[in-house]
C-alpha cells in the first residue's frame, strides 16, 4: 500500500492492489480512520520502496519505520483501505434505474418523433404499424419498470426491439 497525507495541498491518498483514491478531504480521513496526529503536515508511507517520512508542523522530518505516525499507518492499512473504499462509495454518484431508463427511452425518441413527423406529413412511415406499436411498448415497459424494481442490480430489462 502506498498512503500519503499532505497538509500543504489538503490531499490524502491511498494506493494498493484494490483501490486508488484521493479522499474527499482530510478531515473526512481522519474522521473516518480516527488519525491521531491532527499536527502532521506530511506523511510519505511506501513501505515496498522503504520510503517512510513524516514532516511534523514544527518542520522536524523523521525518516524510517520507528516513528509512532509510520508505525500508526503500519497498523492501519487495512483501515486506511477499507476507509478509502467507504469515501469513495459516498463521493461516487451511482446511477439510478430512472438514469439507466432515460437513456433506454432517449435511444428510441428519434424513432417516435421521425414516425410522428413523417404521419404529419401525410407520406409513408418508415416503420410498418406493427414495428411502432413494438416501440410503444417497449417504451412503457421501460416506465413501468419502477414499479416492479426498487434496486438497479435486480432489474431485468425489457428486450429492446431488433430493428432499433
Amino acid at each position: 500500500m502506498i498512503f500519503g497525507l499532505d497538509r500543504y495541498n489538503k490531499t490524502v491518498f491511498v494506493h494498493s492492489d484494490e483501490i486508488s483514491h484521493l479522499f474527499s478531504s482530510i478531515q473526512e480521513f481522519e474522521r473516518l480512520t480516527n488519525f491521531p496526529f491532527p499536527f502532521i503536515k506530511l506523511i510519505t508511507y511506501e513501505p515496498e520502496r522503504n520510503i517512510l517520512s513524516i514532516e511534523k508542523s514544527n518542520g522536524v522530518c523523521i525518516f524510517g519505520d520507528q516513528s509512532e505516525e509510520i508505525i500508526w499507518c503500519k497498523n492501519n492499512e487495512e483501515l486506511i483501505k477499507q476507509k478509502a473504499k467507504e469515501d469513495y462509495d459516498a463521493i461516487t454518484i451511482k446511477p439510478t434505474i430512472d438514469d439507466y431508463r432515460k437513456g433506454l427511452l432517449y435511444e428510441t425518441d428519434w424513432l417516435i418523433l421521425r414516425h410522428s413527423d413523417e404521419k404529419e406529413l401525410g407520406g409513408a412511415t418508415s416503420l410498418t404499424p406493427e414495428q411502432y406499436q413494438e416501440v410503444l411498448t417497449y417504451r412503457q415497459n421501460l416506465r413501468n419498470i419502477t414499479l416492479i424494481y426498487n434496486n438497479l442490480d435486480d432489474v431485468i430489462w425489457p428486450q429492446k426491439p431488433s430493428f432499433v
